[in-house]
């Protein structure tokens, strides 16, 4: 079950030619001594709702010709390597309850919660039949749902350092040889051993951490109180991927 309590962090890619990957991974391995752990992956698909007709209109003529993102319907189909055997499937109509900060330069934090219904989870099991469903939304149901965005992350980092678990990895964006380096995303997660402290313990846990690394830049997202239930970390990594709405 993903219930663990973590916080996710983005890093876009500014040049082709420079990663924040490397000043993550030379932060981690300089400042401690972190323990390695297997490495891991992960694959992300994000439809987006085709507009209703009715409604197209309407906004055209009101004299908006470009749909609203704020009410946009999303589906996104996430497989996390370190959660093998399941596909997870995201539906939702509006911006996720997570909590989203954008760091500034001075490394400090502003943040507010996004209003909107929770994305809608259910767990269906990877492979074959994970495959099937994506082909039956982009087959059948492609007048209702367009497919946006393909990111993928193999052969991401992972290490034990301290009381948290660390995975750090480069989000691509395409197939094969076309494939285009969108940024880095770095977990942060209270191992389980740690579920006994409260949420504020773990959170405050987490941000020192983060602090400590000193990587500016970061777009944030930790779970808020009232989603700390069953697939908030779905919820967390689906707001982080929807690089394109």
């Amino acid at each position: 079950m993903l219930t663990a309590f973590g916080s996710l962090y983005y890093l876009p890619t500014v040049s082709a030619e420079i990663s924040p990957l490397a000043e993550v991974l030379n932060r981690l391995t300089t400042q401690y001594n972190p323990n390695p752990l297997p490495r891991w992956s992960l694959d992300h698909r994000l439809f987006r709702g085709t507009p209703n007709p009715s409604a197209s209109n309407q906004n055209s003529l009101a004299g908006n010709e470009k749909p609203n993102p704020a009410s946009a319907r999303y589906l996104q189909v996430l497989n996390l390597s370190h959660h093998p055997g399941q596909s997870y499937v995201a539906i939702t109509s509006t911006t996720g309850l997570s909590q989203t900060r954008a760091e500034t330069p001075t490394s400090s934090t502003t943040g507010s919660e996004t209003s909107g219904e929770p994305a809608t989870v259910i767990a269906i099991p990877a492979g074959a039949q994970s495959e099937e469903f994506i082909q039956l939304l982009t087959s059948k149901f492609g007048p209702l749902w367009q497919l946006r965005q393909n990111l993928t992350l193999t052969n991401g980092y992972a290490f034990e350092v301290g009381e948290v678990n660390v995975r750090a990895g480069e989000i691509k964006q395409g197939y094969g040889g076309t494939q285009l380096v969108r940024g880095v995303v770095v977990e942060v997660e209270c191992r389980d051993g740690q579920q006994q402290h409260d949420r504020e313990y773990n959170e405050n846990k987490i941000r020192s951490f983060w602090e400590e690394l000193n990587i500016k830049g970061a777009r944030e997202c930790s779970q808020v109180s009232r989603v700390d239930e069953l697939f908030v970390s779905v919820r967390q990594w689906c707001d982080i991927l929807r690089i394109r709405a």
